[in-house]
């Protein structure tokens, strides 16, 4: 009997996609060395908190990406509560199923409401060196 996979689009709840997301964001931080810490309640400003070298604790924002144009696109700002991430997360980790990659991006690194990670070469007649050095290159920040 072999593993029967569903056909055409299926359509993951908003609630299961980010439960993805937070697997493959614990699971790159652990294979990195760090360690990640669940809450025991969901619903806060950040979805996990990891441990770094030095004793640090930083809060983490878990995101999905998606692919699109060459770059990874992200929302950061929340659906269900109003203001910033600034102050209440450290990081955004932004899991892009297309690439299957995790991506750790500083909170002040970023607007507040949508962010790119810039994945591929652009070759574009307007691609310039002042443009492509205001990229945020995705490479940087991957797990």
């Amino acid at each position: 009997m072999g593993f029967l996979r569903p056909e055409g689009k299926v359509h993951i709840a908003p609630l299961a996609k980010g439960s993805v997301a937070e697997t493959h964001t614990v699971a790159a931080l652990a294979r990195c060395g760090y360690f990640p810490l669940l809450p025991a309640i969901a619903g806060g400003r950040y979805d996990l908190v990891f441990e770094d070298a030095e004793g640090n604790f930083w809060r983490v924002q878990v995101k999905t990406g998606r692919y699109k144009g060459g770059s990874i696109e992200f929302h950061t700002k929340s659906n269900t509560v109003k203001g910033s991430y600034r102050g209440q997360a450290d990081y955004f980790a932004v899991y892009c199923p297309d690439l299957g990659k995790v991506y750790l991006v500083p909170v002040s690194e970023v607007t507040e409401s949508l962010a790119t990670l810039r994945v591929d070469e652009l070759n574009d007649s307007r691609w310039n060196r002042m443009n492509k050095k205001r990229v945020r290159w995705a490479q940087g920040y991957e797990l």
